[in-house]
């Protein structure tokens, strides 16, 4: 086979190849195993697993720990980070039979993975299980009383473990080490929810009379002590020096060439790297491909299929999706055959960036930028394990960060993470929370202050005034009559599932399952719905029963809801001046409307026709940032000739297209709304960015606390564009429920100078 990179130059056949990069391969730094192991321990070691020593971050893990810290490991992904908790937590449990430790992994899927690899430990035989929603209620009882370690996931832990944690009195008596595994995923409302579960958690050991120690990994994270001691209220050290081998990796970014001469449209992001995949599947190498989104990986899986079946016996097979929405069981057996080595070509969402094991591949490609940096790193360490070379691919979007990164692929490698933001004032999630807290103990003023912060003493009178709290002697307790916990969604999911039923040959068949709150823009009637590759054409959706009817179709086109935005400000947090006007940070509500729907080509994406729906109007409740323009400074826009409306639109989407190169989050987790006039602003010009979750996640606060910052990057963004108009490169976005009309980008130019400068 040809090397990666003579393989890049031989496919780049239109000059797409923008930027090429091989980082060399790294050799083992091992280290003698630490004094006073115990001999069954070693004795699993070496001959369960082969190891003898161990890799030099593996001992220094395992050292700080000894030494009684809280530890974060940031090394590379399958460089041995599960020996780093492994060996003390085993170690721990052959000498007291009593002692436990709790494994908290951000999946299900991701637990069930590790078990199979601590079944590896005889020493741990029938001391070591999983306890999640699968977990039959008939053996539950056994587990609590027989477990050494436990293998969760924060939803358990959440609606189950402590709400009841007095059937797991023995267990939290004895707890040495709590593990939070890829700590990089607790990122906007998760992150919140997750800092607070952690705290109810040590409230329950402290309870109990323990006071274990705390192991976070992740491999792909900026600030991971700060992230660690914003989850817990603890103190870190970081082990981060890697000593496990890597084979090389080719980098290449591949920005698809312009669809003709003058055009300012580049070939999709999605259908450049279904023309890449194809072509190295056929070359005989194992491909994993991410896209951004569940339509645009079930489209590629659908025409590379198309591609193969010539050329490849049973395609169908060999080529597969994978993404959330699919049922628990499909995606076991998706999960089996891909670590068999049968399938060939792998199209998936960010549900598979986490480490469960699929075995050895030898591409991905990245179909667009993820908009967080390290989840990109975690697509691009799923191939090349060991010490295996590997090709990783980034399919640039025409959109304003890939292009930015495709002329500047410097800045990419220097900003290879991000820092992780963890909103602990999110009054939703305080309230949650502090629900939970409640039932699950009494609490004083003073405890709930310390845990809850001065937003926790508000919610509590909030609380007080329902009659859901009560005061009894010295402490508050939960006087509701629900169980809180379950009527929390931790990971910001709005309401409940709705199925996804497909009526084919006289019977009924489950796809698969949307969230209520993407109801509306997935699943209406009329909407095309892609599954594994084939479509659907939704024919009833019915609230009553929470299910979307669906029949198999041979349509050529899918479907996009058109979205339409209003908001009104609540509530001001804090504000500043600027150069050109005046910025606010606090509450908004955010009304979304979807009046129809636009069909487009599956070959191409050709816009076939629109279709006007009715459906429900979806609120938001959410943080924001506002800025509002002088009149000056929009009358001397006007007097320069450019559009008004147009400009202070552009400026929307540059500065939602900014915000992921700020901080970490994705462009799809924020939203905005821009004005001609607005009550908020006095009447003035205005522009709204608001997080897309309710109560926000903390984007907009971080926004607003470098909001010059912000606009500079902007400014950057939407200089590097050589187009005149403004495209997709730069002012255009593909998410506009106004079909990006109208837009000035000489305009948002101006404006965003003015801002800055005040001229």
């Amino acid at each position: 086979m040809d090397s990666y990179s003579s393989l890049l130059d031989r496919l780049a056949h239109e000059g797409q190849l923008a930027y090429e990069k091989t980082e060399g391969a790294q050799k083992a730094v091992f280290e003698d195993m630490p004094g006073g192991l115990s001999p069954e321990l070693l004795e699993d070691l070496r001959w369960n697993f082969g190891i003898k020593k161990l890799f030099c971050h593996q001992r220094q893990a395992y050292d700080l720990l000894s030494s009684g810290k809280n530890v974060i490991i940031t090394t590379p992904t399958a460089s041995g980070k599960s020996l780093c908790y492994n060996l003390p937590c085993a170690d721990a449990l052959i000498k007291d039979a009593d002692a436990s430790a709790l494994y908290i992994y951000p999946t299900k899927a991701l637990a069930a993975d590790q078990l199979k690899s601590l079944e590896g430990f005889g020493c741990l035989k029938g001391r070591v299980f999983t306890y999640d929603g699968d977990t039959p209620f008939e053996d539950r009882e056994y587990i609590r009383k027989r477990a050494g370690i436990i293998l969760t996931n924060p939803d358990m832990l959440h609606l189950s473990v402590l709400p009841r944690h007095a059937a797991w009195a023995r267990f939290f008596a004895n707890l040495r080490y709590i593990v939070v595994d890829e700590a990089h995923t607790y990122y906007g409302l998760f992150a919140s929810h997750m800092a607070f579960i952690l705290r109810r958690l040590l409230a329950v050991c402290s309870y109990r009379g323990s006071s274990p120690q705390f192991v976070f990994t992740s491999a792909t994270i900026a600030n991971p002590e700060e992230l660690a001691e914003t989850m817990t209220g603890l103190p870190f050290v970081l082990a981060g020096r890697s000593g496990a081998p890597s084979g090389k990796r080719t980098i290449g970014f591949w920005n698809p060439p312009l669809l003709g001469s003058g055009e300012e449209v580049r070939r999709s992001a999605p259908e450049e790297a279904s023309r890449i995949a194809s072509s190295l599947v056929k070359n005989g190498l194992r491909t994993i491909v991410f896209g951004r989104s569940r339509l645009a990986v079930e489209l590629m899986t659908k025409k590379v299929k198309k591609e193969l079946e010539a050329v490849l016996p049973d395609a169908g097979g060999k080529i597969v999706s994978y993404r959330a929405g699919y049922t628990p069981e499909r995606r076991r057996k998706l999960e089996r055959q891909i670590f068999s080595g049968k399938v060939v070509g792998i199209f998936a969402t960010s549900a598979l960036e986490l480490g469960i094991d699929i075995g050895s591949l030898d591409v991905c490609i990245s179909a667009g930028c993820p908009g967080r940096m390290s989840a990109l790193w975690q697509q691009f360490g799923r191939v090349g394990r060991g010490e295996k070379d590997s090709l990783c691919v980034l399919v640039a979007q025409n959109s304003p960060i890939d292009q930015y990164y495709m002329q500047h692929p410097g800045e990419f490698f220097e900003k290879r993470t991000e820092k992780c933001i963890v909103d602990t004032g999110n009054p939703y999630v305080v309230a949650d929370q502090l629900s939970c807290s409640l039932k699950e103990m009494p609490m004083t003023a003073d405890e709930i202050f310390a845990v809850y912060g001065e937003t926790g003493l508000d919610m509590l009178s909030l609380l007080l005034d329902e009659g859901l709290a009560g005061y009894a002697g010295s402490s508050f307790m939960w006087l509701g009559k629900t169980e809180p916990a379950g009527e929390v969604n931790i990971r910001g999911s709005l309401g409940e599932p709705y199925e996804i039923v497909s009526l084919e040959d006289g019977g009924a068949r489950l796809l698969g399952t949307c969230d209520e709150g993407r109801v509306y823009y997935t699943v209406y009637p009329g909407a095309v719905y892609i599954h594994e590759g084939e479509s659907y054409i939704v024919r009833c959706l019915d609230p009553e029963d929470k299910t979307a009817y669906v029949e198999p179709t041979s349509a050529g086109y899918y479907t996009v809801a058109n979205e339409q935005y209003r908001i009104s400000e609540k509530k001001t947090v804090s504000d500043s001046e600027t150069k050109g006007g005046f910025v606010r940070f606090g509450f908004s509500l955010v009304t979304v409307d979807v009046p129809s729907f636009t069909k487009k080509a599956v070959q191409g994406g050709r816009i076939l026709g629109k279709t006007d729906i009715s459906v429900p109007s979806t609120e938001l409740y959410t943080q924001s940032v506002c800025f509002d323009v002088s009149r000056d400074i929009m009358n001397r826009l006007a007097g320069r000739g450019m559009d008004p409306a147009g400009s202070l639109h552009a400026l929307e989407h540059i500065l939602i297209a900014a915000a992921p190169v700020m901080i970490s989050c994705d462009r799809n987790a924020v939203g905005g709304v821009s004005f001609l006039s607005h009550p908020s602003a006095e009447g003035r010009a205005c522009v709204f960015v608001y997080d897309g979750i309710p109560g926000g996640c903390g984007i907009c606060g971080k926004l607003f606390s470098d909001h010059e910052g912000w606009f500079e990057k902007a400014l950057q963004l939407i200089s590097a564009c050589p187009c005149r108009d403004g495209c997709p490169g730069c002012v255009q976005s593909p998410k506009c429920g106004n079909n990006n009309s109208p837009l000035d980008k000489a305009g948002a130019l101006f404006l965003l100078e003015a801002l800055l400068k005040g001229t």
